[in-house]
């Protein structure tokens, strides 16, 4: 089991990734040498950079992470998800968004 709920869902929504979606998927793990406000996982799916950002119910976007989002969507025009709990319309909404072939 993870240490936290944010990990929690971290961890269960790169597996899922992986599984369910197909592309490419880096977890970003903090340290003091990285960039503050890089978002947990950065994608790429169909030739669409996506980055989610996992947060709990009760936790906010830092000012450093709402920068970097947004530069991420308008400067890199990539998607950014900002995850706050995980449930089924997540998995449903990304199956529909990027539904990986099963041929």
């Amino acid at each position: 089991m993870a240490r936290n709920p944010e990990t929690y869902i971290k961890n269960k929504l790169f597996k899922f990734l992986n599984k369910e979606i197909g592309g490419w998927h880096l977890k970003i793990t903090g340290s003091p040498y990285m960039r503050r406000g890089t978002p947990d996982i950065i994608s790429c799916i169909n030739s669409m950079f996506i980055c989610f950002e996992v947060k709990t119910p009760k936790s906010k976007l830092r000012k450093t992470q709402k920068i970097v989002l947004n530069k991420i969507t308008t400067e890199g025009k990539g998607w950014v998800f900002v995850v706050f709990d995980w449930n089924d319309a997540i998995a449903s909404t990304l199956r529909l968004l990027f539904k990986k072939d099963k041929a």
